[in-house]
């Protein structure tokens, strides 16, 4: 019955589960600390070590000590697991960090290249432009130069023209001849005139074609460098910005090679004209020389004078030949001076060019020194945290250290050996009347040694492995474990049981051994014992049982009789089992 329900009729698991839920243990405590057999196989003595262990930890539970060293070890996994991925993190930004360090020293280099580079450039230029700026003369007038050769034109027409009314008074005699020879000096100035002004363009167009030819070659150069940016003179990849250049490049090429194979051609139509003239004038002027000899021959008496007025005009055509040197000399500094004004422009545009590429190259750089600095500080947060938990690491360790079996489980177990060692002592003094020993203790390794001693009869105790015991010795050991432990069940809290089942204890035992097996299980009944040793009285153990039941098979031990209160027996006969109860049974 269990709370006035009758469990008779429930199966055998469901009555072990509703007994272990009204006592709040399990089928453990309850084998162990209720019945006892008669089984060697089930006995505490003879269990292995890994059994005896687990049998104490009913009495002093480990697995809280077992869960905190569980727990420790899982949590230093996961700190060592943390470290290793600190680790590898540290080894990643040491590995980018190093990169990003070479990067930051390359922009720095490139940074004192461009540098160096655009100072050289900007002396370069303004050494160019001095030397330019030396050569042009700065105060000289196409103007004045033209008008310088007008008026030397017409100092040499002013002659001529006195040279002809010198020779008036043969005017009737050679007037066709001067009439021929002024036609043909006439002609012959306008020949050289014109001659001059071809001359004059050949050379203006010679020039542009000699600028256009630089150029050209400039273009084809720097097409030829197409990797190189033409402006900041860096590597350029293959990219639409690279195809565009080349398409303007090309397009360049096309434009100068069109002006100069104009000016070629117009070069080539001056040249050709030049010569033509030049020939139309030598021709006409070996007339006039021809006409003026004929005239020196016939004028004689005037060949002095004639002779002063023409060297007077070849004075005059030499200053005018000499103020048209000075005219196309002045034309060349004015082409000079453009080339200045030029080389001003390109050079002020290229020095800005550069020196917004400067400008990035530093931008680059200071972005790369703050993103090494941002790197340097995640590399140190990132070892502060892997310090962290390695510290924290070792102190789990040690906690899991001290948690686990050579820790605190050991001294735990260690203090419940020693306590059922006492306390199966106890009851094995009583049982064997003072001349065995049972000797529980815990090895440096953690395993549980048992060893007996036996009583001499000189007095001296002798070691002896427990296989070596007589059969009574073993069953008095074994009996005595059995109720050692079920008094630290009691002690400890676990179960506190009233009822005591023994199966076949006598088993081995002589007449004494038996008699001390009522006695001792009587004296377990009282609580109290009634024997006095020096005057104390003593305590048998921590076992609060008012009901034991023996299960023998023969009632051999009438001695027996005196120590229990009745003795029922079952008697088998012919197939049919009854019980014959003892009418002393309340």
């Amino acid at each position: 019955m269990l709370g006035e329900e009758d469990l008779t009729k429930q199966s055998a698991k469901e009555t072990q589960k509703a007994i272990e839920e009204s006592l709040g243990t399990n089928s453990q405590v309850l084998s162990r600390t209720i019945f006892h057999g008669q089984h060697t196989m089930n006995g505490l003595l003879e269990a292995t070590d890994a059994k005896l262990k687990e049998e104490l930890s009913i009495i002093v539970p480990l697995n809280i000590w077992q869960d905190a060293a569980a727990r420790a070890r899982k949590q230093g996994r996961a700190l060592s697991k943390r470290v290793s991925e600190l680790d590898g993190m540290i080894a990643i930004r040491s590995n980018d960090l190093e990169s990003v360090t070479k990067k930051r020293d390359h922009a720095a280099n490139a940074v004192a290249e461009k540098e160096k580079a655009f100072i050289e450039i900007e002396e370069q230029t303004k050494k160019r432009t001095k030397e330019l700026s030396l050569n042009a003369d700065q105060g000289f007038s196409i103007d004045t130069a033209q008008y310088a050769v007008n008026e030397a034109a017409e100092e040499v027409q002013s002659l001529e023209n006195s040279l002809r009314g010198n020779a008036g008074g043969l005017q009737t005699e050679l007037d066709p001849l001067r009439k021929e020879a002024d036609s043909k000096v006439s002609t012959l100035h306008a020949e050289k005139l014109e001659l001059q002004t071809l001359h004059r363009q050949l050379d203006r167009n010679e020039l542009a074609l000699t600028g256009a030819t630089e150029k050209f070659n400039d273009l084809i150069t720097l097409n030829d460098e197409d990797s190189v940016c033409p402006t900041c003179k860096q590597p350029m990849s293959d990219d639409n910005s690279h195809r565009h250049f080349k398409e303007e490049m090309e397009s360049n090429l096309a434009n100068v090679m069109s002006v100069i194979e104009s000016l070629t051609l117009s070069v080539l139509r001056d040249q050709t004209q030049a010569r033509e003239k030049q020939l139309l004038a030598d021709e006409i002027e070996m007339q006039v020389q021809s006409i003026h000899v004929n005239i020196r021959n016939e004028e004689a008496q005037w060949q002095a004078n004639q002779r002063e007025l023409e060297e007077d005009l070849q004075s005059a055509r030499s200053l005018y030949s000499q103020r048209s040197k000075e005219f196309s000399d002045a034309a060349k500094q004015i082409e000079t001076l453009n080339e200045v004004n030029r080389m001003k422009a390109n050079s002020i545009s290229e020095l800005r060019s550069f020196k917004e590429g400067l400008t990035a190259a530093i931008e680059a750089r200071n972005m790369i020194s703050q993103d090494l600095d941002e790197m340097f500080e995640s590399v140190k947060n990132l070892e502060a945290e892997r310090e962290d938990a390695r510290s924290v690491a070792s102190v789990i360790s040690i906690a899991a250290e001290n948690f686990g079996a050579r820790g605190v489980q050991t001294f735990i177990l260690q203090n419940t050996v020693h306590a059922l060692q006492l306390a199966s002592q106890s009851y094995l003094d009583e049982l064997s009347d003072g001349t065995l020993r049972l000797e529980l203790v815990l090895d440096a390794g953690d395993r549980i040694l048992r060893t007996a001693s036996v009583l001499n009869s000189d007095g001296a105790w002798t070691a002896r492995p427990l296989s070596s015991l007589s059969g009574g010795q073993w069953r008095r050991c074994s009996l005595a474990v059995s109720l050692g432990f079920s008094d630290l069940v009691s002690r400890r809290g676990r179960l506190c049981s009233s009822l005591l089942v023994l199966d076949e204890p006598l088993t081995h035992l002589d007449s004494t051994g038996r008699d001390n097996v009522g006695k001792l299980l009587r004296k377990v009944i009282e609580r109290q014992a009634t024997e006095r040793m020096d005057g104390i009285v003593r305590r048998i153990g921590g076992l609060s049982v008012s009901t034991i039941l023996i299960i023998l098979q023969d009632l051999v031990a009438e001695e027996l009789s005196e120590s229990f209160d009745c003795i029922d027996e079952v008697i088998k006969f012919k197939g049919h089992s009854k019980v014959v109860v003892d009418e002393e049974v309340l």
